[in-house]
């Protein structure tokens, strides 16, 4: 077989794993996608509908038949349009779907778009934006943990997840945490070091799924099918090393290509000012982003749809609702970490409400390089 062939075929089974990941996590966070659900629908645009159920069940079949159809035809542009469209389409009907592994599986599916282009190492082209994009990925995911919330809150959660006798260790990796996803992408890339780079960053992801786990606090499942294929992945684009400098050259050549990794490797420095979102900006695990409760009286909480309180129960506090936590236990992932999203929830509960001050909104914004983040009540 020529050196081409194996190539394409690598990269095959990299396409395949993204879309498997896509479609695990989703069936994971079923009620995200279809069927009956109490956490509201929050379309990115006001004036979109909001499609509840069955209706919403027709978006969700008809990506799932996009995904198969292009696990079966690698690889098809017009099924790979496709699949992008029934991306784009289904968040825009609900922002809560642009997950961390919703939005990080959308980017490393646009490189293949370039597999069909008559240029010479296509292959190769291909290859090298998905290990750029995976390296960008690394390195802001380790950097926005260096935040006051992350040594505060993360890392106990991550410790408490483990038994006591591995309490040291875990706190450590915690610590190191960071770090280690920052200079993961530059051992990678180094002939001599790339080996251990794989070992770590396989080591970093099979972290991530204990904590997630049964095996840890049981908690927004739909996370693991990422972790395990952003293993895979690394695995497979770095088990050979193409030049650095070399592979670089493609890149620089072309300007689409050039906007291209610059868009996605500059555009999360907005969140540090919060210009740009938490989610679009390789957060995860950092809880850098804004965070919300709501209060309830007793005259709206006694006007709430029937089956709800399962997902609202707060027994120290009855009448206050974390919303991220509302989010998980409903849909099986957390809420668009966004004050935009968070006043819609306050909306939602709005419309079985007499009293606007019988519904209050206690909404702490995300934290950023030059804010610490304030409490706003709403």
């Amino acid at each position: 077989m020529t050196k081409s062939f194996i190539e394409e075929k690598k990269l095959q089974l990299i396409y395949i794993t993204i879309l498997v990941c896509l479609i695990s996590s989703m069936l994971l966070s079923i009620k995200l996608w279809m069927g009956q659900r109490y956490f509201p629908l929050i379309p990115v645009l006001d004036f979109l509908p909001q499609l509840k159920y069955p209706y919403d069940s027709v978006l969700f079949y008809f990506a799932e038949i996009i995904f198969a159809l292009n696990v079966i035809y690698f690889f098809d542009r017009r099924l790979h349009f496709g699949l992008i469209f029934s991306l784009i389409i289904l968040a825009i009907f609900d922002i809560s779907r642009i997950q961390p592994w919703y939005f990080n599986s959308f980017l490393l599916i646009i490189p293949f778009y370039f597999l069909k282009n008559q240029v010479e190492n296509k292959n190769v082209l291909v290859n090298v934006l998905l290990k750029l994009i995976i390296s960008i990925y690394l390195i802001w995911n380790g950097l926005n943990k260096i935040n006051i919330s992350y040594f505060k809150e993360v890392i106990p959660w991550f410790t408490q997840a483990f038994p006591k006798n591995l309490s040291v260790f875990i706190f450590l990796m915690s610590i190191l945490l960071p770090i280690l996803e920052i200079i993961a992408p530059i051992i990678l890339w180094r002939e001599k070091t790339r080996k251990i780079g794989i070992i770590l960053v396989l080591t970093i992801q099979f972290f991530y799924i204990a904590v997630t786990s049964p095996l840890g606090h049981n908690i927004n499942l739909s996370m693991i099918p990422w972790h395990l294929s952003i293993s895979l992945i690394t695995f497979l684009l770095f088990q050979k090393n193409h030049a650095f400098q070399e592979s670089l050259k493609l890149i620089i050549v072309d300007l689409k290509l050039r906007m291209l990794i610059m868009l996605i490797a500059l555009l999360p420095l907005l969140n540090l000012f919060n210009l740009w979102d938490a989610y679009l900006s390789f957060n995860v695990y950092s809880n850098a982003g804004a965070r919300g409760t709501i209060y309830l009286g007793e005259k709206t909480l006694k006007f709430l749809p029937t089956g709800i309180e399962k997902n609202l129960k707060n027994e120290n506090k009855p009448n206050i609702i974390d919303i991220k936590k509302w989010a998980i236990n409903d849909l099986g992932a957390g809420i668009y970490p966004e004050k935009r999203a968070f006043k819609k929830v306050k909306s939602y509960f709005m419309k079985y409400s007499t009293d606007s001050s019988d519904v209050i909104l206690n909404l702490q914004e995300k934290q950023t390089i030059f804010k610490t983040p304030e409490s706003i009540i709403e």
